[in-house]
């Protein structure tokens, strides 16, 4: 059997690559996720200013006047809030949001099923759905091209990591938007709230991302991510002995780079360098055999 002296990392990642594995794969951080949720939230807000200067277009004066009462209202709330120092205060702001989320409870006991179903995706439950929604393209992918026993065990994983980040979401949001509400108080009363509920989700997206950074540490990698570095990784054994398959690789490699732009792709210019590096050692070989 011949032994073609490869670089083995080079034959390796262009395999990957052409397999649609990640080479230089990047986790998604903390601040793509505050950056994403301050899009979706500003889009939401000007959705939500819109609609209200079109529901208040016949008088305007009134609507301001509205709002101002619910600020004062506000405001003398968090002041009736307002503990000693920033510990006690975000104390009492707990306690305030506890006995505010029972009420909600019990109001909502006597309800149709369809307004529980309301309450719940607008809370935490919005997040699960949303979380869910974005693992299921890759659930569907997997039973596809997999099967079904590598489409269950993947079902569990994007369930078990959808979980925990729900968890760190709801357990994140609600201690962050205590300290928050408490500081946003200390400051001026009458904005807590408001303050309160952006740092709760900033909060909760931050143990969100940990939460699922961890459980993903734990169940492993992706089933198709696995099977796309088997795949990988058996083109390159057979390229080390055989070759004649070095050029098939090469061509479907090229065809894709061509396709691609490398300027903002790490993987992409990752593979090219591994193209190019291939493509010297066929040259060196060939000069080789021709000075002997």
């Amino acid at each position: 059997m011949t032994h073609i002296n490869y670089n083995l990392t080079s034959l390796n990642n262009l395999a990957k690559y052409t397999t649609g594995a990640a080479i230089n794969h990047t986790e998604v951080g903390f601040s793509d996720g505050v950056a994403g949720y301050a899009v979706l939230a500003g889009g939401i807000k000007a959705y939500q200013g819109t609609k209200w200067l079109w529901k208040n277009r016949k008088d305007y004066k009134g609507a301001i006047n509205t709002a101002k009462a619910n600020f004062q209202k506000n405001a003398a709330l968090e002041r009736s809030l307002k503990g000693k120092n920033i510990f006690e205060t975000t104390k009492n702001f707990a306690k305030y949001q506890s006995q505010t989320l029972e009420a909600g409870k019990a109001a909502a006991s006597g309800t149709s099923k369809l307004a529980k179903a309301g309450k719940f995706v607008k809370g935490n439950g919005g997040f699960f759905l949303i979380s869910m929604a974005c693992e299921t393209p890759n659930i569907y992918k997997t039973y596809k091209e997999l099967g079904a026993d590598t489409g269950h065990k993947q079902l569990l994983k994007s369930a078990a990591i959808v979980g925990a980040e729900t968890v760190g979401y709801a357990a994140g949001a609600k201690a962050g938007a205590a300290i928050g509400a408490s500081i946003g108080t200390a400051i001026c009363p009458g904005i807590g709230s408001a303050v309160g509920a952006v740092v709760g989700v900033i909060a909760g997206l931050g143990c969100s991302w940990l939460a699922g950074k961890g459980m993903r540490a734990i169940v492993g990698k992706d089933e198709l991510q696995k099977a796309k570095e088997n795949q990988a990784r058996r083109i390159a054994l057979q390229i080390s002995t055989h070759p004649e398959y070095k050029e098939k690789l090469m061509a479907k490699a090229g065809e894709k780079l061509l396709r691609e732009d490398a300027q903002y792709n790490p993987d992409t210019q990752i593979a090219l360098e591994a193209f190019r590096d291939l493509y010297d050692s066929d040259n060196d070989d060939e000069n080789n055999k021709t000075n002997s």
